[in-house]
C-alpha cells in the first residue's frame, strides 16, 4: 500500500511538470507527512509585545496533517529548543500528542501550547511524525528579553510627600497605598497582582499578611490603563523596606521598591503638659497634673510614667503608673509634691518600641505664711547664759520646705527712737528643720544695755510672694 501511494505522488509530479501547469505542487512527501506547522497566535502575539521569555507566556501549536494519513502515522511529536510542554513525559522539551480532525473535515490536527521559557533568542519548534525523523517541520521564533515595564509599573502612591515630609515612621499605623498599573491590552487572565512586602502588614484576614493579591481593573473610565492597589501598614521597626508588585500569573514580570522607615522620635507620639505650668510650691499636699498624650501609634502599647520625686495619686507604686489611655490617646495624672524644693524628672516610657520621654518640672519652696515665736523666758541676764527660743514656720495649706531661712535681729529703742543693736544670737542654724522649727539662743553679753527698756527680738522670713513675715517678743534685761 506504501509502495503504490509513492508511485501515484510521484506520477502526478512528473505529469505537472511536463503539461507546465501552474498549479501549485503539494508542499510535502510522501502524503503521510506533516503538511504545515503554524503558531496561530503568534503574530498577534508578538505585534502587541506580549511575547517575551517570561517563563508564562503560552504559544498555541498546530500541526497539519493529511486527511488520509494511516491512524499508525498520525501521532507528532513536538520539541522546541527552549520553553516547556505540559507533559507527564520524561522530558518538558518534547510532547507527543495524536492527531484528530480538524474542523474542516479534510485535514487531522495535532495541537499542544508551548510555556515559553526564561531565556531570549531564536526558538526553534519542530513536529515531526513520531519516530520518524526524516517527516518533520521546523520553524525558528525570536523571543525578546522579557521587559518588565511594558506589562507592569508600579509605585507608593505620594511618595515623595511622604519622604520630603519625614512620615515613614516605624508607629504601627501610618498606611502607604501601593500601586501597580497594567496596559489595557493585558490578557484578563493576567490582571492579578500579587504585592509582597519585606516588613508591616496588608490588610488581610490570612495569617501572612506580607503578601495580598489584587486584581487590576479599570479605576477610572477614562484612564487608559488597569490598576491594582493595595494598602500597607508600616511595622514598628525600623528598617529597609522592599515591596514587590508581581503578576500572579507570570511572576518573572515583577517590580522592586526599596524604601527606608525611620525609627520613631519619642516626641513623635508623647506629649506632656503641667497644670499649673510653673509655680507649684513644695508643701507636700499640693498636685501637680500631668496630662499625656499619645499619638500616632496604636493604643494597646502601654505606656508607664515614672517621677523621681512625689508621689502619683490612685498609683499602689507610688513613683509610677501605668494610665488608662482614653480613645483621643490622653490620660490626666495626679502627683502630689513633696516637701523639698527641687526639678522633678517625669519619663513617659512605651517597654515594647523602646521609646522614652523625660522632661522636668521645678516645684519651688514653700515659704512660711505665718511663725509662731516660743521663747524659754522672758527676761534675759546679762551674765547668764543666755535664753534659747524656737521659731515656728506655718502656712495655711501644707507645710514649710525645710531648709528655709529665717534672719534675726535684737534692739533696744533709744530716746530718739533709734534702734539699738544689743547682745548676739548663737545656735547651730537660722533654717527650719522638716517640721518647720529653728531654735536658736539669744545671749545678753555685747553691747551697752538700757536696763529701763525691754530687748525686741525680731525675726523675719518670706512669704511665698516675697513679702515679709514678721514676728516679735519682748525680753527684759537684768
Amino acid at each position: 500500500m506504501e509502495a503504490i501511494k509513492r508511485v501515484f505522488y510521484l506520477a502526478i509530479v512528473i505529469l505537472a511538470v511536463l503539461s507546465g501547469c501552474k498549479t501549485e505542487v503539494p508542499e510535502v512527501t510522501p502524503i503521510d507527512n506533516i503538511i504545515k506547522l503554524t503558531l496561530p497566535d503568534y503574530k498577534t502575539l508578538s505585534d502587541a509585545k506580549k511575547v517575551h521569555a517570561d517563563g508564562a507566556t503560552k504559544l498555541q501549536l498546530v500541526a497539519t496533517l493529511p486527511g488520509d494519513a494511516d491512524a499508525a502515522n498520525r501521532t507528532v511529536t513536538f520539541k522546541c529548543s527552549q520553553g516547556t510542554f505540559n507533559t507527564t513525559g520524561a522530558s518538558a522539551t518534547q510532547v507527543d500528542i495524536l492527531a484528530i480532525p480538524a474542523s474542516d473535515g479534510k485535514h487531522f490536527e495535532a495541537k499542544t501550547v508551548l510555556t515559553l521559557g526564561t531565556v531570549s533568542g531564536p526558538y526553534t519548534i519542530s513536529a515531526l511524525i513520531k519516530n520518524q525523523t526524516q517527516y518533520e517541520r521546523d520553524t525558528t521564533i525570536n523571543v525578546p528579553a522579557m521587559n518588565v515595564s511594558d506589562l507592569l509599573s508600579f509605585s507608593i502612591d505620594n511618595y515623595a510627600a511622604l519622604v520630603a515630609g519625614n512620615l515613614l515612621k516605624a508607629d504601627g499605623v501610618t498606611r502607604i497605598k501601593l500601586i501597580a498599573s497594567l496596559p489595557l491590552s493585558t490578557l484578563n487572565n493576567d490582571l492579578q497582582v500579587v504585592f509582597i512586602s519585606s516588613a508591616g502588614s496588608f490588610d488581610v484576614s490570612d495569617a501572612n499578611k506580607s503578601t495580598k493579591t489584587v486584581t487590576a481593573v479599570l479605576q477610572n473610565p477614562m484612564d487608559n490603563h488597569y490598576e491594582a492597589w493595595a494598602y500597607l501598614t508600616l511595622g514598628t521597626t525600623a528598617a529597609n523596606y522592599t515591596v514587590n508588585a508581581q503578576l500572579k500569573t507570570k511572576p518573572l514580570y515583577t517590580s522592586d521598591l526599596i524604601f527606608a522607615v525611620q525609627a520613631l522620635k519619642p516626641t513623635d507620639v508623647l506629649k506632656f503638659t503641667f497644670s499649673p505650668t510653673t509655680g507649684l510650691r513644695a508643701d507636700g499636699v499640693s498636685l501637680l497634673k500631668i496630662s499625656t498624650a499619645v499619638t500616632g501609634i496604636p493604643l494597646t502599647h502601654p505606656v508607664t510614667l515614672t517621677v523621681s520625686d512625689g508621689v502619683f495619686q490612685g498609683s499602689q507604686t507610688p513613683k509610677s503608673v501605668t494610665p488608662s489611655l482614653s480613645q483621643a490617646g490622653t490620660a490626666d495624672q495626679f502627683l502630689m509634691v513633696g516637701n523639698d524644693p527641687k526639678t522633678y524628672v517625669l519619663t513617659a516610657n512605651i517597654a515594647d518600641l523602646s521609646l522614652s520621654l523625660s522632661q522636668t518640672y521645678t516645684v519651688l519652696r514653700a515659704n512660711p505664711d505665718d511663725m509662731t515665736l516660743e521663747p524659754s523666758s522672758l527676761s534675759v541676764d546679762q551674765t547668764g547664759s543666755g535664753i534659747s527660743f524656737n521659731i515656728f514656720l506655718k502656712r495655711t495649706t501644707g507645710t514649710v520646705s525645710p531648709g528655709t531661712a529665717v534672719s534675726v535681729r535684737a534692739y533696744q529703742t533709744n530716746s530718739s527712737g533709734g534702734q539699738i543693736a544689743v547682745g548676739r544670737f548663737t545656735g547651730t542654724t537660722n533654717v527650719s528643720d522638716i517640721s518647720g522649727k529653728i531654735t536658736m539662743v539669744y545671749v545678753a553679753d555685747t553691747g551697752t544695755f538700757d536696763l529701763t527698756k525691754p530687748v525686741v527680738i525680731e525675726v523675719t522670713g518670706t512669704n511665698d510672694a516675697g513679702s515679709s513675715v514678721v514676728k516679735t517678743f519682748s525680753l527684759a534685761v537684768k
